[in-house]
């Protein structure tokens, strides 16, 4: 239950990864490892593609080939981010993720936050709403539309958004909060 509520999976169990976290049970999505009770992200300190990872099915679909490749290529660029002066070199690896799987919704989403921060909104809308399409159970992927969209002074348009994330995930709380803020800039 707690996974659903975090991540908005409508099945979580299958469309992700469990992984023990010492005491605690987390959860690997798109690179991504969620402690659902505290609703944090964690760094996984055991990803190891020595290992190997285990490869989930999303909604049906079969993993392509180069999935193994693709999430190198993630963790990569997720980790340039967190370098400075190494944001450039992080973008140009998520785009070269969506241009070999234009779905790939993480890779969009962080690539369309790097362009919100450089305050390039429309690159960044184009970036969100192609996550959206990629995942439409992603609720990350409309905050952030709603982010960019209430950035833009489009209220409607941010209010959809944020009202979609909380469809996905009702106790999302930074989107409760967005989205009463935006309501008050329309004196609503």
């Amino acid at each position: 239950d707690a996974m659903q509520r975090v991540s908005g999976m409508m099945n979580p169990l299958l469309e992700s990864v469990a992984v023990l976290q010492g005491s605690r049970l987390a959860f690997r999505q798109w690179g991504a490892l969620v402690d659902p009770m505290t609703r944090q992200m964690a760094f996984d300190f055991e990803l190891s593609t020595a290992t190997g990872m285990a490869v989930v099915r999303k909604n049906g679909q079969e993993v392509s080939q180069n999935h193994g490749e693709l999430h190198e290529m993630f963790l990569r660029a997720v980790r340039l981010e967190d370098i400075p002066g190494r944001v450039e070199e992080a973008k140009s690896v998520y785009q070269t993720i969506l241009e070999i799987q234009p779905g790939h919704a993480a890779a969009a989403i962080n690539l369309g936050t790097i362009f919100y921060n450089e305050k390039e909104f429309a690159q960044a809308e184009q970036r969100y709403r192609q996550a959206v399409a990629a995942d439409p159970e992603y609720a990350l992927a409309f905050f952030d539309l709603g982010n960019v969209l209430d950035e833009q002074q489009r209220m409607d348009e941010a209010i959809e958004a944020y009202q979609r994330a909380l469809a996905l995930v009702p106790q999302y709380a930074d989107a409760t909060y967005n989205l009463a803020l935006t309501y008050e800039r329309i004196q609503e």
